[in-house]
């Protein structure tokens, strides 16, 4: 598959050249909407190591679902994508995706895995998180 090649090397353009595969995936998850947040290629997009590209890459998913589906289908793709988003976004610090799916999550949802990943204690969390917390 094209578009996993894509976020793994990090290939914004290629990935928006494959388009049509972003849209297959999405078929797949809303007919059977896994439990698994790396079954979901939003999460590998926010997953990788350049926050860059990888805002670049979920802009790419973001602008491909709402120039194929009607507002209210766009809302609940992006609904179902943050989760997986949010762990990857957490996990390499990336507050521009965060920032992207935190509109379609709650805050205890937030505050969940930012606990799961670093810990109940803030003051251990990164500083990123803590300047961020106010604005959840």
């Amino acid at each position: 598959m094209e578009a996993a090649q894509a976020i793994k090397h990090g290939a914004p353009e290629v990935l928006r050249y494959n388009s049509h595969q972003i849209l297959y995936e999405i078929e797949l998850r809303t007919e059977d909407a896994s439990i698994e947040h790396e079954d979901y290629m939003t999460f590998w997009i926010a997953s990788h190591k350049d926050h860059d590209v990888a805002s670049e890459m979920f802009e790419v998913f973001m602008n491909t679902c709402s120039t194929a589906y009607n507002l209210k289908d766009y809302e609940d793709i992006m609904t179902l994508y943050a989760w997986p988003a949010m762990i990857g976004a957490i996990s390499t610090q990336n507050i521009n995706i965060l920032d992207y799916v935190r509109g379609y999550l709650d805050k205890e949802t937030i505050e969940e895995e930012l606990v799961t990943q670093y810990g109940s204690e803030k003051k251990d969390w990164p500083q990123t998180f803590l300047n961020m917390e106010q604005h959840i």
